[in-house]
């Protein structure tokens, strides 16, 4: 009973808002370090972009949707693994790469029932590992 009541605290609302919170983070950084244009409307495109990501993975009509009561669901997040990288990118409506990634609240990343380094593009690096 105690591994159940353990295991379903890395779900927490808590831990959402963790999530959230990288998805932004991710967004702000590869604003700065984005070579290509250097524009401050380039970097709002990607604020919004990564708000779009954000979006389409907590919309509950999404098959994206990886909430249910503000906790996340440990199967939802392995469905959206097994979908192609373009499939999320074109329901999010984003045009630059991207990387979902699970951290608890001490910023370890958190391995859901074999989503390894993360979902997205392997251009990007999390802790010196492909997102893939």
């Amino acid at each position: 009973m105690k591994k159940e009541a353990k295991k379903r605290e890395w779900f927490s609302f808590n831990n959402a808002l963790v999530f959230i919170i990288i998805l932004m983070v991710i967004a702000v950084l590869r604003a700065i370090v984005s070579t290509e244009t250097g524009t401050v409307s380039a970097k709002i495109d990607l604020e919004q972009e990564a708000i779009d990501v954000l979006r389409t993975l907590t919309n509950k009509n999404m098959p994206t949707n990886v909430l249910e009561s503000n906790e996340l669901v440990a199967e939802r997040v392995e469905s959206l693994y097994r979908m192609d990288y373009n499939d999320i990118k074109s329901l999010a409506g984003i045009k630059s790469d991207f990387c979902i990634f699970f951290e608890d609240v001490t910023g370890k990343i958190v391995t859901i029932n074999g989503v390894k380094s993360g979902i997205g593009s392997s251009k990007i690096h999390i802790n010196g590992k492909p997102c893939e």
